[in-house]
């Protein structure tokens, strides 16, 4: 038990030296690119800038401040339709951000343009059966693609679990979520808020306080019918494989008999059947495994996932209803 403490404090202050790390990169990299703005060198400024953005680990400020600054050297190299994705950004966390009087009327233009279409990014958090969910009620630019989630156990561990490529996440079983993060594309936090009251219910919280039935989202493989047709492909598949094992088999036995065929040419024919041979295994196995699949989810209860597996440091957790 002493070795698992100890790893998950020493986990904690990893997450955190990096968030640092991260912190103190992007501070240093703004610093670089205003100085070589200072000397005209857009070029090289947005270069930096455009590193900093395309590495990610930003906070929703550090992230406001690059596109800014991104916005205001694009512009400045005549790079108009740049300028303004970059300051709808930017506006897009921050509605109330200017830039500075007596700005050129070149930098000023395309941020005057974006600042009149960009709306808020505004996200909703719900929590349904251990999972937490962002829903952006507002997100015009596209910028959401990923959450995390600081959650804390029983014991007083600190961690984050993180999905880059989804907006809801499963919660580890024994933790609590104390924060949740909106990521976008590259990694950078761009919305933090608090989690919704657990519920005990089938009901859903959110983050302003009500409470509204709810059902959890089935994403495409979590449908049977994206199952099914996974195992049709793969008896297709295997049918195929199949055929063309007997077909390199016949060929290989009128090779045999035939007394002007040479070595290489039996040999090619084996591993031609050898081949389809392990093809049609495999195919048929994943076949097998999808109608499984397919069964289980066509099975399961319309409100609640059939099975959901949850993971934390030293726990694996399995719960289904079917």
């Amino acid at each position: 038990m002493r070795g698992i403490a100890t790893f998950g404090y020493a986990f904690v202050a990893a997450a955190m030296f990096v968030s640092s790390a991260h912190a103190d990169d992007v501070a240093h990299d703004l610093a670089d690119a205003r100085a070589k703005q200072a000397q005209l060198d857009y070029a090289g400024a947005l270069r930096i800038v455009d590193q900093a953005l395309a590495r990610g680990g930003a906070d929703a400020t550090q992230y406001v401040e690059l596109h800014l600054l991104a916005g205001e050297l694009s512009a400045g190299l005549e790079r108009t339709a740049e300028a303004e994705a970059h300051f709808a950004r930017a506006l897009a966390l921050r509605p109330d951000a200017r830039l500075p009087a007596g700005t050129s009327p070149k930098i000023q233009a395309p941020f005057d343009a974006a600042l009149a279409k960009t709306k808020k990014l505004e996200i909703t958090v719900s929590a349904d059966h251990g999972l937490v969910r962002l829903t952006p009620s507002a997100d015009p630019l596209g910028l959401v693609s990923g959450i995390s989630v600081a959650v804390v156990d029983a014991t007083g561990n600190h961690r984050d679990v993180v999905d880059r490529r989804a907006t809801r996440i499963a919660i580890p079983p024994g933790t609590t979520a104390i924060e949740v993060t909106a990521l976008d594309a590259d990694g950078h936090r761009i919305w933090v808020g608090a989690p919704p009251a657990p519920t005990n219910s089938g009901m859903v919280g959110e983050v302003h306080g009500e409470m509204h039935p709810g059902k959890p989202e089935h994403g495409l493989f979590a449908r049977w019918p994206t199952w099914a047709v996974i195992t049709g492909v793969a008896l297709g598949t295997g049918g195929v494989a199949a055929w063309r094992f007997h077909v390199a088999q016949n060929d290989f036995n009128g090779l045999r008999n035939d007394s002007t065929a040479s070595f290489d040419d039996l040999h090619a024919a084996e591993k031609r059947g050898d081949r389809w041979g392990l093809t049609a295994n495999i195919a048929f196995g994943a076949a097998l495994a999808g109608a499984v699949v397919t069964t289980v989810f066509a099975l399961r209860n319309a409100d609640e996932p059939a099975v959901m597996v949850t993971a934390g440091p030293n726990t694996l957790g399995v719960a289904g209803r079917f």
